[in-house]
């Protein structure tokens, strides 16, 4: 966290509509939304390097032969729990 326990503004708005919208009110509510934040994140990471490595976002039109080619499905394991991912490919298999 930024300095002293102290978020910052946008973290903080997150956070309260994580709360709010996700109705947690045990800890077991907070690990399940902890574990859903975690695999989203990760998702977007990866759809981010897909994006680098492949020079294009999804949808856009390239002159590379190598494109998406679809997701596979992959678990994780991590302190929240078991996470099933959904990893995306290239038609290369060059991710």
């Amino acid at each position: 966290m930024a300095k002293k326990d102290k978020l910052i503004p946008e973290r903080e708005m997150a956070l309260n509509l994580l709360f709010e919208n996700c109705d947690i009110k045990s800890t077991d509510d907070l690990q399940e939304a902890l574990k859903d934040l975690l695999g989203y994140g990760i998702k977007k990471m990866l759809e981010a390097e897909t994006d680098e490595h492949l020079g294009h976002e999804k949808g856009q039109i390239s002159d590379s032969t190598n494109s998406r080619n679809g997701h596979k499905s992959k678990k994780l394991r991590s302190h929240q729990g078991e996470i099933n991912l959904s990893v995306p490919q290239d038609r290369e298999s060059s991710i």
